[in-house]
């Protein structure tokens, strides 16, 4: 799916794949792999000004943040998703996680 979304240069489909790669390379406790993908689609998103994607990105780094320890740069994600949410349903499970943590502080 990768591969044809960046063949055909469909730049929301390749963000949200690489998302979802990096969600589950997250799940897997390979967070270098991960770093590395939500780097490549924040770039992408914010070149295409996809907002709603930057904002899973962000929910994204800030889960792999936490899961590495680095909680002053999780802060920084757990901002940056906060600042995006505006951009997506509040109801989905990443916002309510998001706006959870940020109302925990």
């Amino acid at each position: 799916a990768l591969e044809h979304a960046t063949h055909h240069k469909l730049e929301r489909l390749v963000c949200l794949r690489l998302i979802d790669m990096a969600n589950a390379l997250i799940a897997l406790d390979r967070l270098d792999g991960a770093h590395e993908r939500l780097d490549n689609a924040l770039a992408a998103a914010l070149v295409n000004q996809d907002h709603p994607a930057q904002f899973f990105i962000y929910h994204a780094r800030w889960r792999a943040r936490q899961r590495a320890g680095d909680l002053e740069r999780a802060r920084l994600e757990l901002a940056a998703a906060k600042y995006a949410i505006r951009y997506v349903d509040e109801n989905c499970p990443e916002a309510r996680e998001v706006l959870a943590a940020s109302a925990a502080g």
